[in-house]
């Protein structure tokens, strides 16, 4: 069984290596991201898992194809199955952080500042007396800072986020509602397999014509909210990994460049 622990394609332009993913930015606009196996945690590459940048990259494609229908996101084509080719966006200074429970373990989870004693974060008000993972009687936004080069996450309000220039007043809105709704759509497809939502962090990015977001980190419960979780499992640990090609060309009318990713038998059930 071959584990893609790189994939690094000297033919392609402007390579980034990210602790999972490694990216090609194409003159035409477009971003090649492949996913690895490689698995971090604290900011540390621990090891490579065999299947792992498959599970990744249909996972991601799921919820992409679930949830089109509210709002543009940045994919353009799956080449492959580790692989998305995306428009290039600039992100927004901001994650949006909806959750529906009183729960989580980082230093900006609502459970962790409630047990320090706080009761006004985020802009929100919330009562003495709540339990560990209560359900909120509503799903919030809990903003945070989108912090790069090994930064740290900090919590923010509203007023911060518009006082301070990161969003205006008109952008907040959108990526609000639409961060609501992609929750929303979430724990509807969560409660059709007898699971349950409890948070979701969304990037977002604008467009010419629309704020695009990319959906990240779900935290899920009993079961995956993307399909069969034992189906999944199943066919990752037996699928056998064939060195294969897949072409893409790096500009408008030049020469393909093949790029040795490994192809499967059988795709992920994506529904």
């Amino acid at each position: 069984m071959r584990v893609l622990s790189e994939a690094f394609i000297p033919e392609l332009p402007n390579y980034y290596k990210g602790k999972v993913r490694e990216n090609y930015d194409l003159p035409d606009g477009s971003r090649i991201i492949i996913a690895t196996d490689r698995i971090s945690a604290f900011d540390r590459i621990l090891a490579a898992i065999p299947d792992k940048g498959h599970v990744l990259t249909q996972t991601a494609r799921y919820w992409f194809e679930k949830t089109a229908d509210i709002c543009p996101n940045h994919v353009i084509a799956y080449p492959d199955p580790n692989v998305v080719i995306g428009k290039r966006l600039d992100i927004l200074p901001v994650e949006i952080v909806v959750r529906g429970y009183l729960a989580g373990t980082t230093g900006t989870s609502l459970l962790t500042l409630y047990k320090k004693g706080e009761r006004r974060m985020y802009g929100l008000d919330l009562p003495d007396g709540m339990k560990d993972n209560q359900v909120l009687p509503e799903p919030v936004i809990t903003p945070t800072s989108k912090a790069f080069d090994g930064g740290h996450d900090e919590p923010l309000t509203p007023a911060d986020i518009i006082g301070h220039g990161l969003l205006t007043a008109e952008q907040w809105e959108t990526v609000s509602r639409y961060a609501l709704a992609l929750f929303a759509r979430g724990q509807k497809l969560a409660a059709e397999r007898a699971s349950f939502l409890s948070t979701r962090n969304t990037n977002s990015a604008p467009t010419p014509t629309a704020t695009s977001f990319s959906p990240t980190r779900s935290t899920r419960r009993t079961a995956a909210a993307t399909g069969s979780p034992k189906a999944i499992r199943t066919r990752s640990t037996r699928a056998r990994g064939l060195q294969a090609s897949t072409r893409i060309s790096s500009a408008p009318g030049s020469s393909s460049v093949a790029i040795p990713i490994r192809t499967r038998s059988r795709p992920f059930p994506t529904s």
